[in-house]
């Protein structure tokens, strides 16, 4: 997703995963589409970017395997830390039957997509509404 982003002009992206193999092959597809120039690049667990935000995103794929991560207390830190521009979107890829709130702090969800065995779920900052 991130090459996408590149590819239709985003400015830059930054990629982040755990696992080395995975860092090789980002490096690889981004020398190859020629986008490495804008691309940084880092072996991390999302969670230490989370708490030591460097920059507001306006478009941010969280994309975990599936049943590893706690995407909540993902959300939650992503939403205390206000890593969002004013009018950025979070997408989370996870198995459809993985439930995700309706709001975390100000970030409400504004749609849920299901493609077969897999849902992506869509985030924006908000106002919370009293019921």
């Amino acid at each position: 997703m991130g090459f996408e982003a590149l590819s239709r002009g985003a400015s830059s992206a930054l990629f982040v995963d755990s696992s080395k193999n995975a860092i090789e092959l980002i490096r690889k597809n981004a020398t190859a589409t020629r986008l490495l120039e804008n691309a940084v690049i880092t072996q991390a667990d999302a969670r230490q970017i989370i708490d030591k935000p460097i920059q507001k995103f306006d478009l941010v794929f969280i994309d975990p395997p599936y049943g590893e991560q706690d995407i909540t207390e993902i959300l939650l830190r992503m939403a205390e830390k206000k890593l969002l521009t004013a009018d950025g979107i979070i997408c989370v890829e996870t198995a459809h039957t993985t439930p995700l709130p309706d709001t975390i702090q100000r970030l409400i969800q504004t749609d849920r997509r299901r493609y077969g065995s897999t849902s992506i779920t869509f985030y924006q900052y908000g106002e919370i509404q009293d019921a």
